[in-house]
Order: C-alpha cells, then sequence, then structure tokens
C-alpha cells in the first residue's frame, strides 16, 4: 500500500525540460548564495572598537565631572554603559558560534549537492600562466570574489597554483579535458 503511495507522490512531480533546466541552473549557483553566508570579522573588529571607546569615554567623563552630584550620575550611567558593553562582547561571541554553525551547515550541503550536480565555482580559476605570475602582477586580484583583496586573495592564488601545477604533472591529460569540457561529463545529472 506504501508503495503504491510512493510511485502516485513520485509521479506527481514530473519534470519537463524547462523545469529541469530551471532548477540545475540554480543548483548551479550555489555557490552565489555564500556571499550572503560568510561574514568576515568586521563585527568583532567593531567590538574591539566599541570597547576601546567605552573605556575611553569612562575616563574622559570621569575627568570632566567636577562636582559630587554630577560625578555621582556619571559613575551610574558609566556603570551602566560597561554593563552595556559587556552583553555586547558576549552577544557578539554568541553571534560567532552561531555563525560557524551556518557557514558549517552552508558547506555541508553544497558538498551534498555537489556529488549530484554541477555546481560552479565562486573562486577564480587560476591557468598555468597565472599561477606562474607574481600575485602582485595579476590583473584581477579579488581570487575568491568577494569584492576586496586581501591576505585570502594571495594565499588562495599560491593554493591554486600549486593544485593546478600538481594535478596537470600528475595527469597530462587534465589540461585537454579541461579543454574539451570533459570533466564536467563525470557529474551526474
Amino acid at each position: 500500500m506504501k508503495l503504491k503511495k510512493i510511485l502516485k507522490e513520485a509521479r506527481k512531480h514530473q519534470w519537463n525540460e524547462e523545469n529541469k533546466r530551471a532548477f540545475l541552473e540554480s543548483v548551479s549557483n550555489f555557490n552565489d548564495y555564500g556571499s550572503s553566508i560568510y561574514k568576515n570579522e568586521t563585527i568583532k573588529k567593531s567590538l574591539k572598537t566599541i570597547t576601546e571607546l567605552i573605556h575611553k569615554a569612562e575616563s574622559f567623563t570621569m575627568n570632566e565631572s567636577d562636582d559630587w552630584f554630577d560625578g555621582i550620575s556619571v559613575k551610574r550611567d558609566m556603570k551602566q554603559l560597561k554593563e552595556s558593553s559587556g552583553l555586547f562582547a558576549k552577544t557578539v561571541n554568541e553571534m560567532g558560534l552561531l555563525q560557524q554553525r551556518l557557514e558549517s551547515l552552508y558547506e555541508d550541503m553544497g558538498y551534498k549537492l555537489g556529488k549530484y550536480f554541477e555546481i560552479k565555482e565562486k573562486i577564480d580559476n587560476i591557468s598555468d600562466k597565472e599561477a606562474a605570475q607574481d600575485f602582485d602582477d595579476l590583473k584581477d586580484k579579488d581570487v575568491d570574489n568577494d569584492g576586496d583583496t586581501d591576505d585570502s586573495d594571495e594565499y588562495l592564488h599560491k593554493k591554486l597554483g600549486v593544485v593546478a601545477k600538481k594535478v596537470e604533472s600528475y595527469i597530462p591529460a587534465f589540461s585537454e579535458m579541461k579543454n574539451t569540457g570533459t570533466i564536467s561529463k563525470f557529474k551526474r545529472m
């Protein structure tokens, strides 16, 4: 009885060519979502800056308060400001843990989808010519396509260059396969 129900459900979701093509295109662009998933260190940098600002504000306002009554008010406000700063730091740390979990889940989904579907690479491919070039001589230095050029781009350039050289030295026909598109035929559709 259950098998009949499963077959009936499977037949409901028949795929026509247009739906297949649209689905495969959307799956191939899975890595495009990474730019919104991965966060850089701006929140942690902001935390450091804000913490320093709070300490300086406390020192400055305590030095500037002249009378006794004003000093008590300022101390109370600065104490509350420090408490808020502590909660802010705690929340940033919790966000960091959740961010790591989010990134891990995203990578796991991408890995599993990549087993069955062709997913376009988000990072630039490094050709033999680019691999031989020094990073400073590259025209497009944003290797990881995250919108900026930093140490991670230089690291990726070096890593991809080494990998490209190794793969081509182990498999002489690899560059021919890469040029003819034979590699993509190994992915299941």
